[in-house]
C-alpha cells in the first residue's frame, strides 16, 4: 500500500492530475517462491496551472495569503505543494485565533488547454478563545514559575505560534524532561479551548563531596547547586573547601523573575584565607573578601542585557616560612 502511495504521489507531484490506478494483480510463481504485483495506470497528461484563486470567509488579507502560495500560474501541477500551501493557510489562520480552519486546494482540470485553475477554499470556522491553561506533571515546581512562561494568555484568542512559543520556554528552564502541549475543546460552547501542558520534572540540582588527605594535611569539600530551590525557580549555589592551609566559602542567589516584567537579579559572596608560610609555598598570608549583584534585562524571548557590580577586598599579611 505505501508504495502504491508513493507511486501515486510521484505522478501528481509531476503534473498528471488525473493519474489514476484502475486495477491491481497479485499472483505467485508456481513455485511459491516469488510474488508478482501488476498494476494497472492511467497517466493522463501532464498539467500546467493556469490560475490561482482563494475563497471563501477570509478573515486575513487576500492578497497576503496569494503570495504565500507555494505553487505559481504557469508551473506545473503539483499536489505536494498544494498540500505544503494548505498545512500552511491553516497555520497562519490558526496564529490568528482559527484554531479549527479548513483549507482544501481543488484544481479544475480543463483537458483542451492541459491547464488547471486551482482554487483554494477557505473556511476559518468560529474564532477560538483560550478559556483556562492547566499545568500537570510540576509536582514540584511552582504553578507560578510555569505561568509566567506563557506567551498565549487566557482570555485571549488561541494562537498556535504564542502556544508553541510558550511550550519552548517551558523547555529552555531545564527543569523538565519532556513537555507536551494539548489543545482542548470546551464542551457546549464552539469558540473556546483549554491549552493543557504536561511536564516531566527532572532532577535540576546536584551536590557533591570531597575528602582527601595529604603531607599537607587533611582536605574536605562540600558543593550544593540548584537551579529551582523548592519548586520557584530560583537558583542557589553554596561551596566549602577546608584544609589546614586553605579556607574558602561561597554563595550564589539568583532570581529570574526579580520583577513581573522578568528583569532578574542575583548576588553573590566568596570568602578565601590561605596561610602560604605553613608549609613553605611562599612567606606571607592572605585573606580576601567580595561580593557582587547582578540584573539582567530580556530585550527578547531569547535575549537580555546584563549589568554586574562586584567589589573585592584583598589583605597580604608579610610574614616568614614556617
Amino acid at each position: 500500500k505505501g508504495d502504491i502511495e508513493s507511486l501515486t504521489s510521484y505522478y501528481k507531484d509531476r503534473g498528471y492530475v488525473e493519474f489514476n490506478l484502475s486495477s491491481s494483480q497479485v499472483t505467485i510463481t508456481p513455485d511459491k517462491k516469488s510474488v508478482f504485483i501488476t498494476l494497472n495506470i492511467k497517466e493522463g497528461e501532464p498539467f500546467k496551472v493556469e490560475k490561482i484563486s482563494l475563497t471563501g470567509d477570509i478573515p486575513l488579507d487576500e492578497e497576503l495569503l496569494i503570495s504565500l502560495v507555494l505553487i505559481r500560474e504557469g508551473d506545473t501541477y503539483s499536489q505536494f505543494l498544494i498540500t505544503e500551501t494548505e498545512e500552511l493557510f491553516t497555520k497562519i489562520l490558526g496564529n490568528e485565533g482559527y484554531s479549527f480552519a479548513e483549507v482544501d486546494g481543488v484544481p479544475d482540470v480543463n483537458r483542451e488547454t492541459g491547464k488547471v485553475d486551482l482554487t483554494f477554499y477557505i473556511d476559518p470556522q468560529q474564532r477560538t478563545y483560550v478559556r483556562r491553561i492547566n499545568f500537570k506533571g510540576n509536582r514540584r515546581t511552582h504553578d507560578v514559575v510555569l505561568r509566567r512562561e506563557m506567551r498565549q494568555m487566557e482570555g485571549a484568542w488561541a494562537s498556535n505560534v504564542l502556544i508553541e512559543n510558550s511550550k519552548l520556554r517551558l523547555e529552555r528552564l531545564g527543569f523538565f524532561k519532556e513537555v507536551e502541549s494539548e489543545t482542548i475543546p470546551v464542551p457546549g460552547v464552539n469558540d473556546q479551548i483549554d491549552v493543557d501542558f504536561t511536564v516531566e520534572e527532572e532532577v535540576s540540582g546536584s551536590i557533591g563531596g570531597s575528602f582527601g588527605y595529604s603531607s599537607w594535611g587533611l582536605m574536605l569539600g562540600l558543593n550544593y547547586s540548584e537551579n529551582n530551590a523548592f519548586g520557584t525557580g530560583k537558583r542557589v549555589s553554596i561551596g566549602i573547601n577546608d584544609s589546614t592551609w586553605r579556607k574558602s566559602y561561597y554563595f550564589d542567589y539568583g532570581d529570574p523573575y526579580y520583577s513581573i516584567d522578568g528583569v532578574s537579579r542575583g548576588y553573590n559572596f566568596s570568602y578565601n584565607e590561605s596561610d602560604y608560610g605553613q608549609y613553605n609555598i611562599a612567606s606571607y598570608t592572605s585573606d580576601a573578601y567580595g561580593g557582587g549583584i547582578q540584573f539582567g534585562l530580556p530585550i527578547s524571548d531569547i535575549e537580555r542585557i546584563g549589568l554586574n557590580l562586584r567589589y573585592e577586598n584583598t589583605s597580604i599579611d608579610v610574614g616568614t616560612m614556617s
